[in-house]
């Protein structure tokens, strides 16, 4: 059904359905709390027109059912940024390879603190998504941001010893190469260096409150914080 479309009477989609009304109400109070119906009275129930906010609360749901943890959300946002940077290797602009580089460049900026060089980070992985030409991959790395950021997640680096020296170096590596890839034209190479860019992240974090039998990294349990 398209938005502003009403739905038939409780009593038909009953029918229809070969459910009680009881059933067909609940449903109804379940699709509007999802933000799928807008229910009012007298008037019936219609059709809302969906974003990205309702599959934030349908996650959200599902987290708090215990379906699904927040390291899935991490491990879709590898799959889907690998292909978005395979995608602007493919379809990017000479203005997109500027405002990639521009973002880029802004990871030497001297005197940056953490604040700073995340936003960094978060702008340069925006400029590939935009210039993937995909709107919809914009839109699902935006609802796994949102849900994160709901939910407090906590993360803390492991301790590397020595390598924590280079750990700025080697994620500005990471994403160096990534460039370089979509300004040269190579989507195998793009997804590559985006994946093993991403692989590098998730082996240096903790997603809080996550065990390791639920990560599939055998990781102990004494290693996770509890998300605030």
């Amino acid at each position: 059904m398209k938005p502003g479309q009403n739905l038939i009477s409780e009593r038909n989609l009953a029918q229809k359905l070969s459910v009680s009304r009881n059933a067909v109400r609940e449903g109804i109070k379940t699709l509007e709390y999802l933000g799928l119906l807008d229910v009012v009275d007298g008037h019936g129930a219609r059709v809302k027109k969906v974003d990205t906010q309702v599959i934030v609360d349908i996650w959200r749901l599902m987290l708090a059912q215990g379906q699904v943890n927040l390291y899935h959300a991490l491990e879709i946002r590898r799959i889907l940024e690998s292909c978005a940077a395979e995608l602007a290797a493919l379809r990017r602009t000479s203005e997109d390879i500027l405002h990639i580089e521009f973002n880029l460049a802004r990871m030497t900026f001297p005197n940056q603190g953490p604040e700073e060089l995340a936003r960094c980070d978060m702008d340069f992985h925006q400029s590939v998504l935009i210039a993937a030409r995909n709107p919809l991959l914009v839109q699902m790395v935006q609802v796994i941001n949102s849900l994160m950021y709901e939910q407090r997640v906590i993360a803390r680096e492991k301790g590397q010893g020595g390598r924590e020296n280079n750990k700025g170096y080697e994620i500005y590596e990471g994403h160096r190469e990534i460039y370089e890839a979509i300004r040269d034209g190579n989507p195998e190479a793009a997804r590559l260096f985006s994946s093993r860019h991403i692989d590098y992240i998730l082996e240096r974090i903790i997603i809080v409150g996550v065990s390791g039998a639920e990560r599939g990294t055998g990781a102990n349990s004494e290693e996770s914080s509890a998300i605030g």
